[in-house]
């Protein structure tokens, strides 16, 4: 006689700041535990006191996520010499980064496989992101000469205290204590409006991991605005189809956040932006299908170009993107 036994995986919510360690908790290890223990040996693989600090703070008993990951980020630091309160140093900072360096380094493959064999833009915009090296690597692509030929619409960026000469960072506007989640989403529209007419007609705009961008669709409204009739549109995203994904993806993403860092930069409430009833589904951060992902970007009038270069990253088979 035999049987099969059907189980309903539930996952914690990121906001109960226990996702690592119940992941961690059951016997045998599950895939999702594989999955993030694959992507943390990976980052970590050649800091070893970080990552026997990340396993350590898991043995605690319910330890939440943000201890978890200062610990790491602690030894982390400690693998350079530094500490958590140092003051900024430039030569430091570019060692300590260069993990998430590499991450957004790697993604100029993409950039480079979509737009048109020949295109060379002069005015670029990123969006998102709590660092600018995207906008450095591009900056050096397409031998953009002056700062403001790139200009980044983002929470923070890392390097800003490099006084850098090759992109122009405009930090989202400070939301006031108590204000409604309405009224910022119009200081943004204002904010984004105002940056862009004080630049030339896009051309084009590049995007990487849209779901962090907190008013997105406010801001890509803006964007279409002061685009030109030939620009190009690169949004670089997961394709999320289960709860595993998102919940993967909201450790690592984390991860990057508050470990492989000089210092970590505060960012507005997601759990609080996504649940506002009275803001529309494109200015939450959510994670979305690729195929949702194009219906949501047709209704502003943008269409998918495939290419011969761009075809393989349309099927790739990672939908998480994790490494890349």
């Amino acid at each position: 006689m035999s049987s099969v036994l059907a189980l309903t995986p539930t996952y914690p919510a990121h906001d109960t700041q226990l996702q690592l360690s119940t992941v961690w908790t059951p016997r045998p290890p599950t895939l999702l535990r594989r999955q993030l223990n694959s992507v943390v040996a990976t980052v970590l693989g050649d800091r070893e006191p970080a990552l026997t600090a990340f396993y350590h703070s898991l043995q605690m008993p319910r330890a939440r996520d943000d201890a978890i990951f200062a610990a790491t980020h602690a030894a982390y630091l400690g693998c350079f010499r530094r500490k958590p309160s140092d003051a900024w140093d430039r030569a430091a900072a570019q060692k300590v980064d260069r993990s998430i360096v590499r991450v957004y380094a790697n993604k100029m493959k993409y950039v480079d496989a979509v737009v048109p064999l020949g295109f060379r833009p002069t005015q670029i915009v990123c969006v998102g992101g709590v660092d600018a090296h995207l906008a450095h690597e591009l900056a050096k692509m397409y031998s953009l000469t002056r700062a403001e030929q790139a200009l980044v619409l983002g929470e923070g960026d890392r390097r800003a205290e490099e006084s850098r000469s090759d992109y122009v960072f405009a930090r989202y506007p400070e939301r006031a204590e108590g204000e409604s989640w309405t009224h910022y989403q119009e200081t943004i529209r204002t904010w984004a409006s105002e940056r862009l007419d004080a630049v030339s007609e896009v051309d084009m705009v590049v995007v990487c991991c849209a779901h962090e961008v907190p008013f997105f669709g406010t801001i890509l409204s803006q964007l279409i605005r002061h685009m030109s009739s030939d620009a190009v549109v690169i949004i670089n995203d997961h394709s999320v189809t289960t709860v595993q994904e998102r919940v993967l993806l909201e450790m690592v993403h984390d991860f990057h956040r508050k470990v492989t860092c000089t210092r970590v930069l505060p960012i507005l409430d997601r759990e609080s932006l996504n649940a506002d009833p009275t803001l529309d589904e494109d200015d939450r951060c959510l994670y979305l299908t690729k195929e949702q992902w194009e219906a949501k970007l047709k209704t502003y009038g943008l269409r998918r170009v495939e290419t011969e270069r761009s075809s393989p990253y349309w099927s790739v088979m990672d939908p998480t993107n994790l490494l890349k």
